[in-house]
């Protein structure tokens, strides 16, 4: 079985995650979810800064 997650855009303050879930090539589950990134001092949703996206991009 293979797990795979990815970023496909990021915009503003949210982006994109996709979850696939396959077993010998064949899909089985895929989840599609949008995140919003958040300003942990100010409890308040900031832009995605490019240091972040890097990290999962």
């Amino acid at each position: 079985m293979t797990l795979k997650t990815y970023v496909p855009n990021s915009e503003g303050v949210t982006c994109t995650r996709v979850v696939e879930i396959l077993k010998d090539n064949i899909l089985l589950a895929k989840s599609e979810t949008t995140w919003c990134f958040m300003d942990s001092n100010r409890m308040r949703p900031t832009r995605i800064t490019d240091e972040i996206k890097n990290i999962f991009l």
